[in-house]
């Protein structure tokens, strides 16, 4: 544990050296009157977000799964493949204002199925780790998003201890629940914001 949240305290440090600079650039290019330096700057910014979570998913499978140099090369493929559909959103989002979504759906189906085309590539034991490292993750980014739900509960319920064991279980029940449904391609935000309101609505009512 001690070590887990010295890496999270690493994280934040680097992402606050990452906003600092964001911000100098900002500045740079302001005072040099671009036509628009805050889009420019931030795209630039989330691309580079993009780049360097490709790196660490890539760095962690290829660690797990004792990925060879050609598997690693194919991985690397595949993710950057995948990556270049955000890229789009990205550019389309700070260009026009808005995201084709069409345009997107059509890029996804290119880009098809990301994790039949990894485990594709692995050993049969390879993929067994890969199935259970893909567990992990989910139950990882679930946590991750439950905390963050909390901490606004928290701040505007001011819940007990049992009030607080009880939303967080359920905010991560409907996060893994959220993550099935985006990788059915039946995700739905309204879902989403329905349920926090359901949580809290408990919360209160215990």
């Amino acid at each position: 544990e001690l070590l887990r949240l010295r890496g999270m305290a690493g994280v934040a440090r680097r992402a606050n050296l990452e906003a600092e600079q964001l911000r100098a650039q900002l500045a740079k290019q302001a005072s040099q009157g671009g036509t628009n330096p805050f889009t420019s700057a931030m795209l630039d910014y989330q691309k580079s977000g993009e780049v360097r979570q490709l790196e660490t998913e890539l760095s962690g499978l290829t660690a797990r799964l004792h990925l060879t140099p050609e598997q690693s090369q194919a991985v690397h493929d595949i993710l950057l493949r995948h990556a270049q559909v955000n890229y789009t959103a990205m550019d389309q989002q700070y260009t026009t204002g808005k995201v084709d979504k069409e345009e997107l759906a059509r890029l996804k189906t290119e880009a098809g199925d990301q994790n039949a085309q990894i485990q594709a590539l692995l050993s049969p034991d390879q993929q067994a780790v890969y199935a259970t490292y893909q567990q992990e993750k989910t139950a990882q980014l679930a946590r991750w998003s439950a905390s963050a739900a909390m901490a606004d509960l928290q701040g505007n319920l001011n819940l007990t201890s049992e009030q607080a064991d009880l939303a967080f279980a359920a905010l991560y029940q409907a996060t893994l629940e959220r993550i099935a449904k985006a990788k059915s391609g039946a995700h739905d935000e309204a879902e989403d914001r329905s349920e926090e309101r359901r949580v809290g609505k408990e919360c209160r009512s215990r």
